[in-house]
């Protein structure tokens, strides 16, 4: 049985959730979530997709701001601006856009944010070994997975099965750890 779900409206809806938990978040905790995103050089995909986070997050009430800096800066000097934010407590969440200019180092960028604020999860404390990585993906696929298939309100067999055959998947690949 094919079932067509409506991507957008499920984004929205899910926009909306986040929207209303950072309001409680203002009201009950006066914290207004921060997100940095440290972009450099011009690659017209990354502006583009720097561009939309930015909306989303915006939209979804937090303070964000993106800093765009010259192709030409240096790695050191990156690594400053890096700092700058780890220590700033207006910002929870640091990005930095990838791909980097070949003269600098991606890991070392990497390594320079504070892994409490580490928003792509790609510092090694947040990532763990490669096969923990896996596991993280794939349950935060399955998690997305379901939330899909509920919010669309599927009658609970189907659900079941869903989840049935999730489990299964989850079991072998933990297995094939072993």
């Amino acid at each position: 049985m094919a079932i067509i779900m409506d991507g957008k409206a499920l984004a929205a809806k899910m926009q909306d959730h986040l929207h209303e938990k950072v309001e409680r978040l203002k009201e009950k905790e006066w914290i207004v979530p921060g997100l940095v995103v440290i972009m450099v050089g011009d690659n017209p995909a990354s502006q583009v997709y720097v561009r939309n986070k930015e909306r989303a997050a915006k939209k979804a009430g937090f303070h964000s701001q993106t800093v765009n800096l010259s192709e030409s800066i240096s790695e050191e000097e990156l690594i400053e601006v890096i700092e700058q934010y780890n220590q700033d407590p207006l910002f929870h969440g640091i990005l930095v856009q990838l791909p980097l200019p070949n003269h600098i180092n991606e890991m070392r960028i990497l390594l320079a944010i504070d892994p409490k604020k580490d928003v792509d999860g790609f510092h090694p404390m947040n990532t763990g070994n490669l096969g923990m990585v896996v596991v993280k993906w794939y349950l935060v696929h399955l998690l997305g997975l379901w939330k899909s298939f509920v919010s669309t309100m599927l009658n609970w067999k189907v659900r079941q099965r869903l989840l049935s055959d999730a489990v299964t998947l989850l079991v072998n690949l933990w297995l094939s750890f072993f």
